[in-house]
């Protein structure tokens, strides 16, 4: 027999629909863009990011509904994430019956 997995999928986070919050360690963004590596085909994934201290920064925050995909572009509304490029920050995301795999920032 052959089993197969999706790139980057051995382990993950996860929540049943009673939800989870996962939130990173400060980090300095160096990038443009956000991505993550999640199953949300039957929940959601809410993803806010924080400043340093745990703030979160208004205009940063968005939810992932409805799908299932390795490379997922993290949009949030008219803001642009690399204007927090150079900035330390946090990420935390709120699960509700979802899998994150991975995030990633280029």
């Amino acid at each position: 027999g052959l089993a197969t997995i999706l790139q980057d999928r051995f382990v993950a986070v996860e929540a049943s629909f009673d939800g989870g919050t996962l939130t990173t360690k400060p980090f300095r963004f160096n990038g443009s863009a956000l991505y993550v590596n999640c199953t949300t085909s039957f929940g959601k994934l809410g993803i806010r990011v924080l400043d340093q201290n745990g703030s979160p920064i208004d205009e940063f925050q968005t939810t992932v509904e409805g799908i299932d995909g390795v490379r997922c572009p993290v949009r949030f509304s008219d803001k642009s994430i690399s204007q927090l490029r150079a900035h330390p920050i946090r990420i935390e995301f709120a699960l509700n019956n979802a899998q994150l795999y991975s995030f990633c920032i280029q």
